[in-house]
């Protein structure tokens, strides 16, 4: 008779560490390829991650750390005015494309492995706000905002992926598209960040607890 293999189920600190785990080599993967190909998107791309990733870390580590609503509310709005200003900086990309800085060929295995990632991040980024959409911890809100950043930013970066694997005459179209699909993902991600601080204002109102 076979025996039965029991599975461990992570735990909280573990899934944190993963995530996190998963962004920074997301962020390398990007910057080392983004160098060895000469794509500045990509090396942005790379950059704007790590401080993405920065903000989510500090906010896991507060959210863990803290007992106190002050600290807490302190903590969510400094951290939500950086995300707007690392957010806003996703603009240099897209001059970027403007100005056709990112006309590089990139090899088919270079946008499989974006792909995967942007797959695994959408599919965990819905999974965890039909988890949470009801809740009203402005913390909890805040990462689900940072995953939904992440998804749209992944989502970004393979479509421009797969325009340089494809990279070519007659391309012009597709590149003034991804000019501006990256546009209203921008304006997507910053609509995101502002609604976060309208909700902690609306919150100080109110006075509920934030965790």
């Amino acid at each position: 008779m076979m025996k039965k293999i029991k599975v461990r189920a992570l735990t909280q600190k573990e899934k944190i560490s993963l995530q996190l785990l998963l962004g920074l080599l997301f962020a390398l993967y990007n910057g080392i390829f983004g160098i060895v190909l000469g794509s500045v998107w990509h090396i942005e791309i790379g950059v704007y991650y790590v401080l993405l990733l920065a903000v989510k870390a500090v906010v896991f580590a507060g959210f863990r750390l803290s007992e106190k609503q002050e600290s807490l509310k302190t903590l969510f709005f400094t951290t939500a005015v950086l995300l707007f200003f690392i957010n806003a900086a996703l603009i240099l990309p897209i001059i970027s494309m403007i100005r056709y800085e990112r006309e590089v060929t990139f090899p088919l295995e270079v946008a499989i492995g974006i792909a995967a990632y942007t797959t695994y991040k959408v599919t965990m980024t819905v999974i965890r706000f039909v988890k949470t959409r009801k809740t009203a911890n402005l913390l909890t809100r805040e990462i689900v905002t940072i995953r939904f950043v992440e998804s749209i930013v992944s989502i970004l970066t393979l479509q421009n992926t797969l325009i340089m694997v494809n990279a070519g005459a007659g391309n012009e179209g597709l590149s003034i598209l991804c000019t501006v699909s990256s546009a209203v993902g921008l304006c997507a991600i910053l609509y995101l960040t502002v609604k976060m601080v309208v909700d902690y204002f609306n919150a100080s109102k109110s006075k509920p607890k934030i965790t």
